[in-house]
């Protein structure tokens, strides 16, 4: 996928292209505003990734399409978290938890969501189901058999519940090893979103000059991915008022 390489606006002419043509064919809408949703996370808005999640969400349900609905709920999750809305995020993910469960479902996406349920339950306080949910995707990620992708969510999402309940050198070393994954799979839209999470480790640690270099490393990778500014998030999810690294423009 274009996301995933870094060409963010080529993924959303795609997607959107892919959107007009569903809707003139009348084809079932969830799975293209997933692909909407995911293309404005990487490189539009958050409000509009959200909007389509929400948009899917309401075909998926009257369609009875539980693959997409749990997916698109992913988006909304992440769409919430990374604008600040840690609650709303966290609320978003336990449905789509509520909806696995029921569901019984072996789908590698299930390593991504509860990573980052972990990583924003932690951001709100709630370390001990933080520190459990992040067990329980460690354990479907063994279940699955890992990949470098799946190590490097796990390893983000760690790397926020350590910085989180105060075991910043740990955090800076997760971080660092999940952006060293993605990096190797050349997805520069997680590598820098991986390094956001270093840079808040190594701000705990008051190491600002490296907090810095890391950002700016950020920075760089989303530029030349064309990711517009509100869509690359603000490092980890934190509690509201809570200081976080900001890029510049």
């Amino acid at each position: 996928m274009a996301t995933r390489a870094g060409r963010c606006q080529e993924a959303l002419r795609y997607a959107h292209r892919a959107v007009r043509a569903a809707q003139e064919a009348g084809l079932s809408p969830g799975p293209t505003w997933y692909t909407a949703a995911v293309a404005e996370l990487a490189g539009g808005t958050l409000e509009a990734a959200a909007g389509f999640a929400r948009r899917g969400i309401r075909s998926s349900r009257q369609e009875g399409d539980s693959l997409y609905l749990r997916r698109l709920l992913h988006a909304l999750g992440q769409a919430q978290v990374r604008a600040g809305d840690g609650r709303a995020g966290v609320a978003t993910l336990r449905v789509l938890r509520d909806q696995e469960a029921e569901a019984g479902s072996s789908d590698p996406m299930i390593v991504r969501w509860r990573a980052d349920l972990a990583a924003a339950l932690a951001s709100l306080g709630e370390h001990g189901e933080a520190a459990t949910t992040l067990a329980l995707a460690k354990a479907a990620a063994e279940r699955l058999g890992s990949t470098p992708a799946l190590s490097g969510y796990l390893h983000r999402a760690a790397a926020i519940v350590n910085s989180e309940s105060g075991h910043a050198d740990t955090a800076a070393d997760l971080a660092t090893a999940a952006a060293k994954h993605f990096e190797l799979l050349r997805q520069p839209v997680e590598q820098a979103h991986a390094l956001l999470v270093v840079a808040g480790a190594e701000r705990r640690r008051r190491r600002y000059a490296a907090a810095r270099q890391a950002i700016g490393e950020a920075s760089a990778l989303f530029r030349l991915a064309e990711a517009r500014r509100r869509a690359r998030g603000r490092g980890p999810p934190r509690r509201a008022g809570g200081p976080s690294p900001r890029l510049g423009q």
